[in-house]
């Protein structure tokens, strides 16, 4: 995973732990300024990073 990958993989992990409820993308996407947001794809690919880590 590349760095900027990472980091926002980081990002989303907090947010999840953080949130203390299911969050969407939307909702996850909402935290980044506009011009760091990460697409809906990225934001999937890295759900998907954190839920294969945690299987």
């Amino acid at each position: 995973m590349a760095d900027l990958d990472n980091k926002v993989k980081m990002i989303v992990e907090g947010l999840l732990l953080a949130a203390g409820r299911p969050l969407t993308l939307d909702n996850i996407a909402l935290v980044f300024d506009e011009k760091e947001r990460p697409d809906r794809k990225e934001l999937k690919a890295v759900m998907h990073a954190i839920s294969k880590e945690c299987n």
